[in-house]
C-alpha cells in the first residue's frame, strides 16, 4: 500500500512538474485586431530582450488539421523547438487561411511583449501564409525581415492577388528573402516567378535562394535551408555542430 501512494506521490509531482514546464513554455493567447484571434506562443528561459519569429503556416493545416498534417510530416512543434532554440520567442496564428488581421495583430502583439524586443521581428510564412505575410506588411506594421517560402497566391483578383500587390508594393520597407524550390508545379512556379520579378522591379530588397526541392521538402525544419533563415534573420552564421548528408538534416 505505501509503495503504491509513493507510486502515485512521485505520478502526480511528474504530472504537476510537466504540466508547469509546459505552461512556462507555450501559451496559447487571444489577442484582438479587427476580431479576435488565437495563437501559440513559446517564450524561452533566457535573459533580456529576446527577437520574435511569427511563424505563418502553409494553408494546408486550416484545411486538413494539426493531426493529419502531422501524420504527412509537417510537425509544427518542430519549428517552435527549432526557432526557440536560436533564443527566438515564437508566435504561430492559428486559423490564418487569409486572415490578414491575424497577421498584423500578432505583429503588434509581438511589439508590445515584455519580453519581446519590439524592433527585431520577423515574419516567415510558407504558401498562402507567406503570400499574406507579405500584404500584411505596411508602414503601420513593420518587421524587419520577412521569408517566404514558396509564395501561392490566395486569390488571383481582389486583396490578395497580384494586382493588388502591384498597387500597393511600394508601402512594403522590409528585407526579404524568398526561397524557391526547383521541384514545384509548374503552375505554382510560374507564380512565383512572377511575384519575385514585381518584387526586384519595385526595388525591394529581396534576396533569392533556390532549392532542389517541392512543397513538401520545406515541410522539415532539419534541413540546410534553415542556414538561410538564421543567417538572413541574424547576420550571423548558425552553429552547426554535424550535419548528416543521407537524411539532409542537422541535430539539435
Amino acid at each position: 500500500m505505501k509503495l503504491k501512494m509513493m507510486g502515485l506521490g512521485l505520478f502526480l509531482f511528474l504530472h504537476f512538474f510537466v504540466d508547469q514546464s509546459y505552461a512556462k513554455d507555450f501559451q496559447d493567447i487571444i489577442y484582438g485586431y479587427f476580431g479576435n484571434h488565437k495563437a501559440i506562443v513559446r517564450i524561452p528561459d533566457r535573459v533580456g530582450k529576446l527577437p520574435v519569429v511569427i511563424f505563418n503556416y502553409d494553408e494546408m493545416f486550416d484545411h486538413l488539421g494539426f493531426d493529419m498534417m502531422n501524420r504527412k510530416g509537417f510537425n509544427i512543434q518542430a519549428f517552435i523547438d527549432v526557432f526557440a532554440s536560436w533564443g527566438f520567442i515564437v508566435i504561430v496564428p492559428l486559423d490564418i487561411n487569409t486572415q490578414m488581421h491575424a497577421v498584423r495583430g500578432a505583429i503588434r502583439y509581438a511589439k508590445n511583449m515584455r519580453k519581446a524586443n519590439p524592433y527585431d521581428i520577423h515574419l516567415i510564412g510558407a504558401s498562402e501564409g507567406a503570400f499574406v505575410s507579405l500584404m500584411a506588411l505596411d508602414s503601420d506594421h513593420k518587421v524587419k525581415t520577412l521569408t517566404l517560402i514558396l509564395p501561392k497566391l490566395a486569390h488571383y483578383t481582389g486583396y490578395y492577388s497580384l494586382p493588388n500587390l502591384v498597387r500597393r508594393i511600394a508601402g512594403i520597407d522590409t528585407r526579404i528573402l524568398m526561397i524557391m524550390g526547383s521541384e514545384e508545379k509548374p503552375w505554382r512556379r510560374k507564380a512565383q516567378e512572377a511575384l519575385y520579378d514585381i518584387l526586384k522591379q519595385s526595388h525591394q530588397q529581396v534576396v533569392r535562394k533556390d532549392y532542389e526541392g517541392d512543397r513538401k521538402y520545406f515541410w522539415s525544419p532539419y534541413r540546410r535551408y534553415m542556414e538561410h533563415y538564421y543567417t538572413f534573420m541574424t547576420g550571423q552564421s548558425m552553429p552547426i555542430l554535424e550535419w548528416k548528408d543521407d537524411t539532409d538534416s542537422y541535430p539539435y
